[in-house]
């Protein structure tokens, strides 16, 4: 781990002026410092932090003071957080974490990286940055409900240092496209984590497809970090015309040993690919068999009504006890709708070497078979657009198989049906000898 050594080389790297005060007849300058904070192993800290820091300065001597402001502070631990966190009510709050060097030991602590940017602000800028931390962190003031995408500490920093700059953050980034929506980014922040990577893709909805522009993109901070360097501002100095809103990055804290790669995060993707080829070969073998081998069919048909009925359980758990829209709006509840559970019962009598399908299984098979054709329909007009698009075509495999099988099936019981009490052995069958007869 490297640290630069004091807050004097910070100092060095800011804008000399700011907002000047007065202090024992020496003017004293305010800047104000982006730091971002790099990932860390656990899964909450995956797509790193935000904070701002306001430094004190005289001119020709060191820093006498710094405070960092952190929009994302929360009570992690407290009773119901994880139930509020899922349904989006959950409250987070601003804090002021302390002086520079205690962020530092906090952080490095912690094995993550620490970046510095100076913000090219005039006085009038910095004092209204300065006044709207302190107002926020006031305990009246502090509180927000939470949003991973329009409310965290990426994008408190965003809103308040646009509303300094009079809207020019907004201005610039609000009609430029970001390359990636949000499940991109969401699957490269989860990567190496397979629960997380499979929630992202299966229970958050088409709102993490839909393109967002660069302004939008800065929920994530190392986007903010990157992004505000395209932001041109009037040059505080005065040395130019127009200078990067924030500047370059200074590494301050060096993670210890080399970053983790944990690939791209698309363990769903891999899943359903496999999936197609298991339930597609499984479900051949129980059609070819027909009711010969009633249990094959079974097998197959829990193989796919469990692990697709409880996702679809799930999903309208989400879109009925959660107001997160993300989650509410997914176009997957109709390619894996939760009635599927009612298949299991249909497989387990299957197993039971009970192969019979009714009418209303038929019909059901059915209109699975045109829900799942709509939805590629709807894909390919761009009506639906939420990836990963190979579920879909997973739910189309399995639901065509469920129509060729049913259709093999008899629809009342043919099998293990009781023996006659006329009916007798082939030994019965066979011409008795009467007794004037003798044999040879």
């Amino acid at each position: 781990m490297r640290v630069l050594p004091t807050l004097a080389l910070v100092a060095a790297l800011a804008p000399r002026a700011a907002l000047a005060e007065s202090r024992d007849e020496k003017p004293v300058e305010t800047t104000i410092a982006l730091l971002t904070i790099g990932p860390g192993d656990p899964i909450w800290t995956r797509f790193g932090h935000t904070a701002l820091m306001v430094i004190r300065q005289r001119p020709g001597e060191k820093a006498y003071g710094s405070k960092v402001y952190n929009y994302g502070a929360a009570d992690f631990g407290a009773p119901g957080f994880a139930w509020r966190f899922f349904r989006g009510t959950a409250r987070f709050f601003v804090a002021m974490t302390g002086t520079f060097n205690q962020n530092v030991n906090a952080y490095a602590a912690n094995n993550r990286a620490i970046y510095y940017q100076k913000l090219n602000l005039t006085r009038d800028q910095v004092r209204r940055v300065v006044t709207r931390l302190e107002h926020d962190a006031r305990p009246e003031n502090r509180e927000y409900v939470y949003h991973h995408l329009r409310a965290g500490c990426a994008t408190k920093v965003r809103d308040l240092l646009d509303e300094a700059t009079g809207g020019e953050i907004r201005r610039q980034l609000g009609d430029r496209i970001d390359p990636h929506p949000p499940r991109i980014y969401g699957r490269l922040g989860y990567a190496g984590d397979v629960w997380a990577e499979i929630a992202n893709d299966l229970f958050m909805g088409r709102l993490h497809d839909a393109p967002q522009t660069k302004y939008f993109a800065l929920y994530l901070p190392r986007l903010l970090s990157e992004y505000l360097r395209e932001v041109k501002v009037r040059d505080p100095e005065g040395k130019k015309d127009l200078v990067p809103l924030a500047g370059p990055v200074q590494l301050l804290v060096d993670r210890r040993g080399p970053p983790a790669t944990y690939g791209e995060g698309r363990t769903l993707i891999h899943l359903a690919y496999l999936l197609i080829v298991y339930l597609g070969i499984l479900g051949v073998l129980a059609v070819r068999a027909g009711s010969a081998r009633p249990r094959r069919a079974g097998v197959w048909l829990l193989s796919w009504a469990v692990p697709m009925g409880i996702a679809g359980a799930m999903m309208i758990f989400g879109a009925l006890f959660s107001t997160v829209i993300e989650g509410r709006v997914n176009e997957l509840v109709l390619s894996f709708p939760a009635t599927d559970l009612a298949l299991i019962w249909v497989g387990v009598r299957w197993v039971r070497g009970r192969p019979t399908a009714g009418k209303t299984l038929r019909v059901y098979a059915l209109v699975r078979l045109v829900m799942v054709a709509g939805v590629l329909l709807g894909h390919a007009v761009g009506v639906l657009y939420q990836e990963p698009r190979v579920l879909v075509f997973l739910a189309l495999a399995c639901t065509l198989i469920l129509n060729l099988l049913v259709r093999r099936l008899p629809a009342t019981q043919t099998l293990d049906e009781p023996v006659s009490a006329s009916s007798t052995s082939d030994d019965q069958s066979l011409p008795q000898p009467t007794s004037s007869e003798s044999p040879s």
